[in-house]
């Protein structure tokens, strides 16, 4: 834990890299398109709250939407520094989306550091797409003899022609060929085709360095520990609540994939991401299995209790007894590895 927090201090000290709340798309008809938010912005503050990541920005848009239903968002064009507001309110029927954790996709906010292509990836069963004969890896070059611009006046046009014939022209293999497709009407009666572009990351991403003074850094790398470890906890309690997530266990298949990735990428993640490990690592020593240190510390305050030492037949039946559940639970998250990979 003490590694975990210094490594923390460390980055902080000499500056973390943070992709900057700079949207690349909106989504037609969503949230964000309907406060008439658009493209190359950057998202100041949410509330008066400043946001300088994603992440942050995420976490104060669900804070703020369970507690007020409503949110102030501040944001400038990025060539730009008139700062402009927009406010977010929001029904019952939205608050039910709010199960993922991710508010800002719910929004129809696509960040800067992804980019859409017009590249289908995945073709919905038993859609229009489908009976059309469109296969993944299409390039749509226009639409109603329109060149493609972006996904945004892609999605208008299908969704503002329900049921009505949409004529695509798309490039397979070299060859370039026509197709007309019959739109559904979903509700609010909006046209659907059924299927979706390729996402990547954007190579031109924007970063700035977030640096911390001495005493700023001490306080968020202990800030930044504790939070993982209610972070942890939370997650172990969880697999109690619902069986279903024994499957997100993971075991060093995925440590080792995940760390290698962040390595190669950006070390000050790999760096973060190994302080999180480490708090991890102390946390599950300190369980009450007996062949962890945390079980030689139950030993060590019942036999205080009791003013008696344990047998050493009974010590043996209890080291083999948590280490069956020790070999389970590994074994779970090689299962859980070997599916993912």
């Amino acid at each position: 834990i003490l590694f975990a927090t210094f490594i923390y201090f460390i980055v902080f000290l000499i500056g973390l890299p943070i992709k900057k709340n700079i949207i690349s798309e909106i989504n037609y008809i969503s949230v964000g398109n309907l406060i008439n938010l658009k493209s190359d912005i950057e998202i100041k503050k949410i509330n008066d709250i400043k946001v300088n990541n994603w992440n942050k920005l995420n976490i104060e848009l669900i804070n703020n939407i369970h507690q007020k239903n409503k949110i102030n968002i501040e944001f400038h064009k990025i060539n730009s520094s008139f700062i402009e507001n927009k406010r977010l309110n929001f029904d019952k029927n939205f608050l039910s989306f709010l199960n993922e954790k991710n508010l800002i996709t719910i929004l129809g906010i696509l960040p800067q550091e992804l980019k859409i292509y017009p590249i289908i990836s995945y073709i919905i069963p038993g859609s229009p797409a489908e009976r059309a004969n469109l296969k993944i890896g299409d390039k749509i070059i226009k639409i109603e003899n329109i060149k493609f611009i972006n996904w945004y006046n892609f999605q208008k046009i299908i969704y503002n022609n329900p049921n009505k014939i949409i004529h695509l022209n798309i490039k397979r293999n070299n060859n370039y060929i026509n197709l007309n497709i019959l739109s559904l009407v979903r509700k609010n009666n909006i046209g659907f085709l059924g299927f979706l572009p390729r996402v990547d990351k954007n190579k031109n991403k924007l970063y700035f360095q977030y640096k911390m003074n001495f005493i700023q850094a001490l306080i968020k790398s202990l800030n930044q520990t504790i939070k993982v470890i209610k972070l942890i906890f939370n997650s172990f309690s969880f697999l109690f609540y619902d069986k279903n997530n024994i499957s997100k266990l993971n075991g060093p298949i995925s440590v080792g994939y995940i760390a290698s990735i962040l390595f190669r990428n950006n070390i000050f993640y790999y760096f973060m991401f190994l302080a999180m490990i480490n708090i991890n690592l102390s946390i599950i020593n300190l369980f009450p299995l007996p062949i962890l240190d945390g079980g030689q510390l139950l030993f060590l305050i019942f036999e205080k209790i009791i003013n008696k030492k344990i047998s050493n037949k009974i010590k043996q039946i209890i080291y083999i007894f948590s280490i069956i559940i020790l070999m389970i639970i590994m074994g779970i998250t090689f299962i859980n590895d070997f599916h993912q990979f």
